[in-house]
């Protein structure tokens, strides 16, 4: 049997669409591939970020910057801050007690002993840090240029499987560190490490610089560690910002400095700050008084 077959003529015109249909069925297109583009892009970013830590107040904690012998010698607390070349075997025991990691690595002055060392160009190495003969100021504008090792510092943190870092001395603008650097300059730089923190999932603790804290824990900062506030009387000043957030405070007193428990622990609990007694800020080991 014969099929007739309409002509091509006949078939275009059956299905072809009128100009309003055509512009109709493209813009419906064009907002499938859209949304369609959006969704991978959401699973793509939500797979990748990395959910930040937020410490409760009141935790307890110790600091233990110079290398434990072994795991043992850190203490059942809730946080440990552990320098950032860390043995493995300790670091992956502390974790798996369950204890957070605080990573500590020095933001704001040049270690010459440090792996890193030589990364860091001329021009942004200032004088010498006093005190600390191994250690010269960063010129902390130049963000452009410590930006490179800072970075791979962070990573290294989280690589490691830190919680939360605690950048050093970020404070070069109170001291004479060879640069005209100023409070704007700190601002900056501190809130560039904050981003590159969270970026990455770590949590990010102010040291000391109690001064900025009514400006950085409301940007985000999520802790605070202080040395000697209760010996030198800056405790309420920087504290005051992060506890009124219900962000936690750690204050280090120091043994070879006179302090003695009785000297700041009322204070402590009034102010609401986790405070302990180490042996010195030259020797952050085992020795541990935690206020009762």
């Amino acid at each position: 049997m014969r099929v007739e077959h309409g002509s091509a003529r006949g078939q275009a015109e059956c299905c072809s669409l009128d100009k309003p249909a055509r512009k109709s069925l493209v813009h419906a297109m064009r907002w499938t591939i859209a949304i369609g583009l959006l969704v991978i892009l959401f699973i793509v970013v939500t797979a990748h970020s990395r959910v930040v830590w937020k410490p409760a107040p009141a935790m307890s904690f110790d600091s233990q910057l110079e290398n434990p012998p072994n795991a043992q010698a850190i203490p059942d607390v809730q946080v440990v801050e552990l320098d950032i070349d860390v043995d493995d075997a300790i670091l992956k025991s502390v974790k798996a007690r369950g204890i957070r990691t605080i990573c500590y690595f020095n933001a704001g002055s040049w270690e010459s002993y440090r792996k890193d060392a030589d990364r860091f160009t001329k021009e942004v190495l200032g004088a010498n840090y006093s005190g600390y003969p191994d250690e010269r100021w960063l010129d902390i504008r130049r963000i452009d240029a410590l930006a490179p090792v800072m970075s791979a510092r962070l990573e290294r943190c989280a690589g490691r499987g830190f919680d939360a870092v605690e950048p050093d001395n970020i404070n070069g603008y109170r001291n004479k560190s060879g640069f005209p650097l100023s409070a704007d300059d700190e601002l900056a730089y501190d809130r560039w490490l904050l981003r590159e923190a969270h970026k990455r999932g770590l949590a990010i603790a102010l040291k000391n610089t109690p001064e900025l804290a009514a400006q950085l824990a409301p940007d985000g900062f999520d802790l605070a560690i202080f040395e000697s506030c209760f010996k030198y009387r800056f405790c309420e000043q920087g504290a005051a910002p992060f506890t009124a957030a219900g962000k936690p405070v750690f204050d280090l007193e120091y043994r070879d400095e006179g302090m003695r428990p009785a000297r700041f622990c009322p204070q402590a609990k009034k102010l609401g700050i986790t405070a302990l007694l180490k042996r010195s800020s030259s020797k952050l080991d085992s020795f541990r008084e935690a206020c009762p």
